[in-house]
């Protein structure tokens, strides 16, 4: 489900993303901007029943790792921003001495606090959305971190509080039959969060709004304070700019995927790098290119009848004397169940793009393994 699901959004998003570089007239820019959100917004659909099927096989992991304080509230606050447009009124709240640097798993704990705002601002009509987040100091190691969304919605009677954080529940049919969403957000975010060994919270008085919050231990890599969101730039910010924009004319690639919309898909992506890219349907004809080529870099399929994207790499990988044998390849997959990542690197693979192929992530990982002489930096 997951493969066959996400392989069309492939091409829905991606040909959206090359299509906007188009000139056009302002209302067709709009409309495609419309197909574009509403793309964004069916993956998010459809990776809350992906974590839910997760859930049902015990496969929901937690992976930690460093972060600063500042990016995790920077990246959600500017998401709730554009789902709010200019909608509610819209306050953070924040000490400006929160920790510097924190070890936890920031993809999960990000997208429980977007979930808990969303909901906030999809539910509420007129008003204001307040959104608190603090911590707590435990030991030397250690800190809570509190976070809390307040609204001032329709709110939540006491009968319907039992069909909160159930699958596919949504309260007050009535009056909210209208909005839009699988009803699996609350269920996944109290999962995730005892996952992380916290627990969530909800307030709500009919009629007034409601609160909704979570509250999770965290490692602490820094105290320092982390100062305020105003003066906040990411941390990679100023490497980032500097790279965000090259070209690579003499670099040659090999994109590799069963399904010819997938090539087209790619192939549009990345031309304005300027590379040669060239395609292959299948691991047999990967094969016959790497045996008369020398490329850079190679994108791999996973899933490819005959010979996947695993036993390719390690027929590659086990071409003694060929240019391409120790090569950069990239997986490409449709796949986001659990450890899917982890067996592709382990097949001999340098690195992971999931599908859909988004542009920023693409650039990324072109810039991190294309040899460094062929890239050249282009100015803004």
């Amino acid at each position: 489900m997951s493969h066959e699901i996400r392989t069309p959004m492939n091409a829905i998003v991606g040909m959206t993303e090359v299509a906007l570089r188009e000139e056009m007239t302002p209302g067709m820019r709009k409309c495609l901007k419309t197909v574009q959100s509403s793309a964004f917004g069916l993956l998010t659909l459809i990776n809350d029943i992906l974590d839910y099927s997760k859930i049902e096989a015990g496969k929901l992991e937690i992976v930690p790792e460093k972060f600063y304080t500042l990016s995790l509230v920077n990246d959600m606050y500017e998401i709730i921003k554009a789902r709010n447009n200019g909608k509610l009124a819209l306050h953070l709240h924040m000490p400006d001495n929160l920790p510097t640097a924190l070890y936890g798993d920031i993809v999960r704990i990000k997208q429980v606090m977007i979930n808990f705002c969303t909901n906030a601002v999809k539910y509420t009509d007129t008003g204001s959305v307040d959104i608190f987040l603090e911590t707590e100091r435990i030991d030397d190691n250690h800190c809570k971190m509190i976070f809390s969304v307040k609204d001032t919605g329709i709110g939540i009677r006491k009968e319907d509080f039992r069909k909160l954080f159930k699958q596919y529940g949504q309260v007050d049919i009535a009056v909210n039959h209208h909005k839009e969403g699988t009803g699996l957000g609350l269920m996944i975010s109290r999962q995730l969060i005892e996952n992380m060994n916290g627990m969530v919270s909800v307030e709500s008085e009919y009629g007034k709004g409601s609160t909704f919050g979570f509250t999770i231990p965290l490692v602490v890599k820094d105290w320092s304070p982390a100062g305020t969101l105003e003066n906040y730039h990411y941390e990679e910010d100023d490497e980032e700019d500097e790279n965000a924009l090259f070209t690579a004319p003499e670099a040659r690639i090999l994109i590799v995927d069963d399904t010819p919309l997938n090539l087209m898909v790619a192939e549009a992506l990345l031309s304005p790098i300027g590379m040669t890219i060239e395609t292959a349907e299948s691991g047999f004809e990967t094969l016959d290119k790497v045996a008369g080529t020398t490329y850079d870099l190679i994108l791999m399929d996973h899933f490819m009848p005959g010979m996947d994207g695993a036993e390719t790499v390690q027929k590659i990988r086990a071409l003694d004397g060929n240019p391409n044998q120790n090569i950069p390849i990239i997986a490409l997959t449709a796949d986001a169940m659990s450890g899917v990542k982890e067996a592709l690197l382990a097949s001999g693979m340098n690195d992971f793009m999931s599908k859909p192929i988004l542009i920023d992530v693409a650039y990324q990982v072109l810039q991190r393994w294309l040899p460094v002489d062929k890239i050249v930096k282009t100015v803004r």
